[in-house]
């Protein structure tokens, strides 16, 4: 009968692998662990383990120490003493209650302590294998009536393969675990590091290449769709260079960040701002012809010149000068983009703080 009520705190394995009552019973009927063998593990105990622990664990640790790479995880003296602590503990509790949800925890929990140390499976399952000969072995034949040495050795053998698969559950669980966490991590560093080429650093704006490859990608749908409408402008701050000089480079870089804030609240989530060099930005209006983007940009051009921009309680004075112009079916990026520049150039010589459309 599987009991929880006394371990039922410290049963978080069990409980993060799964095993309640009903796994518990599968288990051991797939292990074909029964009432019959809990009185044969009884017996081993009394006969053969505990008059025995100590000698079980010098052959068990001499065993390991044959290996030169088991050295490595065993340690100094000091550890290897801990090590033996731990391994009478487990010889004490072999077989005992074994349907229980505390035997279930104990042994998930040395699965995950040999992982966390990097116990090499194959030697695991040799340990196992050998443990299981020194117990046989401390068997005392001669005190065995009316059971026959096989009545001792199978049940001792269903054990032994029982706290394998639990402790090999564990293992891979956790090797798994920290696997999924290393490709999270991964992944969440190539999104970050995504992001980063694809933003401005400064202003938050999409980079130069991005806004690009967007202009590309649009210009090649409007090619299959030349019904569509799509609409460029270029933004360039007027005399950007007086904020620069006369308040500093940060105040300038600050300036360009609340400006972009300003045209990114005022423009669609299909649409694309970026920043194409400098003080001048590259915005894409997907499915705008020209009146209707030239609306869109004389608010943004308003709201620039209405944005309080200000340092140690000095208003900086901010205008925009914009060239807008309208894409064709299968033009060239740089045709479109050169259009658009003439208009801000346009926009720049006739005065500035305004938006002409080529």
């Amino acid at each position: 009968m599987v009991t929880t009520d006394s371990i039922q705190p410290i049963a978080h394995l069990c409980q993060q692998f799964g095993f309640d009552a009903q796994l518990i019973r599968h288990r051991l009927s797939l292990m074909e662990l029964g009432d019959s063998d809990s009185a044969i593990l009884e017996e081993v105990q009394h006969l053969a383990i505990r008059p025995n622990v100590e000698q079980i664990m010098d052959g068990f640790y001499d065993f390991l120490l044959g290996f030169p790479v088991m050295q490595a995880f065993l340690g100094n003296e000091e550890r290897l003493l801990r090590l033996k602590s731990s391994q009478q503990e487990y010889l004490n509790s072999f077989g005992i209650a074994f349907d229980t949800l505390g035997y279930f925890e104990y042994r998930l929990r040395v699965g995950v302590a040999h992982e966390r140390i990097g116990l090499p499976m194959d030697l695991y399952l040799a340990a196992y294998r050998k443990l299981e000969e020194l117990i046989v072995a401390c068997i005392p034949t001669q005190r065995l009536l009316p059971r026959t040495l096989s009545e001792y050795v199978r049940p001792i053998r269903k054990i032994v393969q029982l706290d394998i698969s639990l402790a090999i559950d564990a293992y891979n669980n956790r090797r798994n675990d920290l696997l999924s966490s290393s490709l999270e991590a991964v992944e969440r560093e190539r999104d970050d590091l995504h992001s980063q080429l694809m933003h401005d650093t400064l202003t938050g704006a999409l980079s130069r290449r991005f806004i690009l490859e967007n202009l590309n990608k649009q210009l090649a749908q409007l090619s299959r769709q030349p019904g569509r409408h799509l609409s460029i402008a270029l933004m360039d701050l007027d005399h950007f260079k007086t904020v620069n000089d006369n308040f500093g480079h940060l105040v300038g870089d600050k300036v360009l960040y609340e400006f972009s804030r300003v045209v990114c609240h005022r423009v669609r989530e299909q649409d694309y701002f970026g920043r194409f060099g400098g003080e001048e930005f590259l915005l894409i209006l997907v499915g705008i012809d020209l009146e209707e983007a030239e609306s869109v940009l004389d608010r943004i051009r308003e709201a620039t010149q209405q944005q309080v921009f200000s340092y140690n309680g000095e208003d900086i004075p901010l205008t925009v000068s914009i060239g807008c112009t309208q894409a064709h079916p299968n033009e060239k990026i740089d045709d479109l983009i050169e259009r658009a520049d003439s208009a801000l150039y346009q926009a720049k010589q006739i005065g500035r703080n305004r938006v002409v459309c080529h």
